[in-house]
């Protein structure tokens, strides 16, 4: 009787601290899963932060050079009321090309959504892109302007 008693306190207290164990885990695994729950909702703050200022400082950039080549253009648009009317017939209308893709774009910037990261790099893709057509059909215009006179 007295192993037979001893067999069950050994197994009581196998059963009680494995229990115990289990119990102390489970606890340990839940604390560290809430931890990196916390430490990815930071971290998704933090990069939907840096995300908007990347945009906003963006929007600002492609605002500037926008102005600017409405600045170009409205100078070509001067320089060309003083051509031959043949030569101002043709260039009106490459300004007026020239001015709906500036608008285009400028429309574009503005209402930009929010998107996957690979559509926003596609985007700053697409406008510097445009943005560099734009600006050399500018220049070639003004050198030609200039070249007629």
């Amino acid at each position: 009787m007295k192993t037979n008693l001893l067999k069950i306190v050994v197994f009581s207290g196998l059963a009680v601290g494995l229990t115990m164990g289990c119990q102390s885990s489970t606890e340990e695994k839940a604390e560290q899963v809430e931890e990196n729950l916390v430490n990815a909702k930071q971290d998704l703050t933090i990069a939907r932060i840096d995300s908007i200022t990347e945009y906003l400082k963006f929007k600002e950039d492609s605002e500037s050079k926008l102005q600017e080549n409405d600045n170009k253009i409205a100078d070509l648009k001067e320089k060309i009321k003083a051509d031959k009317a043949s030569i101002q017939t043709k260039y009106e209308k490459d300004v007026a090309e020239l001015d709906e893709k500036n608008e285009k774009w400028k429309a574009k910037v503005r209402d930009y959504k929010e998107g996957p990261k690979e559509k926003w790099e596609i985007f700053k893709q697409d406008f510097n892109r445009e943005m560099d057509d734009i600006d050399k059909s500018i220049s070639a215009m003004a050198h030609k302007n200039t070249k007629n006179k």
